[in-house]
């Protein structure tokens, strides 16, 4: 059994969020995800496992507020297209195929996210990680990385997600702060926002908010 989670933040109806483990300045909004047995053996596309029959997975971090979200996009810069271009850079034009954990939307940042590489033949990753590091800039950073069966499937290995808010007073708000924590005009006592919170507790039809698909089953999710 491997646990572990993975962590981003996101807008929620023009909030701009921020996560810092550290940070005084939480009030903003927080989204996690738990991958629950991570190293789950699953079945994934043939033609990636023949083609590129090496499988690396990587612990990824990112600042969001930089990029124009996950997603690869034409003249914006996106995570999945700056991480690209590095790795393309230091394998020098290897081929690989990439795989996020989840596609954030622009100004999402990410803590313990996670990124799996499909490779023709086996690279010493734990050997690049410095000089993948350094060619990313600080914004993005590969934090870890373990060679898994080929046939591992990330996308089915996440089981849950959790989203987290946090809002500070207009009173005393810094800009600098913005990136990080939003700003709101109403403040609520805890006891307050934790009764309001009770109401997206439960089983919910989340159907508006999903893409039309004639091979989803159910819309409906409990939080």
């Amino acid at each position: 059994m491997y646990t572990s989670s993975f962590f981003i933040l996101s807008r929620y109806r023009g909030l701009i969020p921020f996560f810092d483990t550290k940070s005084t300045l939480m009030p903003s909004h927080f989204v996690g995800f738990t991958l629950d047995n991570l190293l789950k053996y699953t079945y994934f596309s043939p033609v990636i496992m023949q083609s590129k029959p090496f499988s690396y997975l990587f612990s990824i971090s990112y600042f969001g507020a930089r990029f124009k979200g996950w997603a690869k996009q034409p003249e914006q810069p996106t995570v999945e297209g700056k991480l690209e271009r590095v790795l393309r850079f230091v394998l020098e034009d290897r081929s690989f195929t990439l795989i996020g954990s989840s596609r954030t939307d622009a100004s999402v940042s990410c803590r313990k996210g996670y990124v799996q590489l499909f490779v023709v033949e086996a690279i010493p990753f734990e050997d690049l990680l410095q000089t993948i590091n350094a060619h990313l800039g600080g914004e993005i950073r590969l934090d870890s990385v373990q060679e898994v069966p080929r046939d591992f499937n990330l996308i089915q290995s996440v089981h849950q997600k959790t989203y987290r808010y946090f809002f500070s007073p207009l009173e005393g708000f810094h800009p600098f702060a913005s990136s990080f924590v939003s700003a709101v005009s109403f403040t609520n006592t805890l006891i307050q926002m934790q009764e309001n919170g009770q109401l997206f507790v439960g089983r919910h039809n989340f159907k508006a908010f999903c893409q039309p698909s004639a091979t989803k089953l159910s819309y409906e999710r409990e939080v």
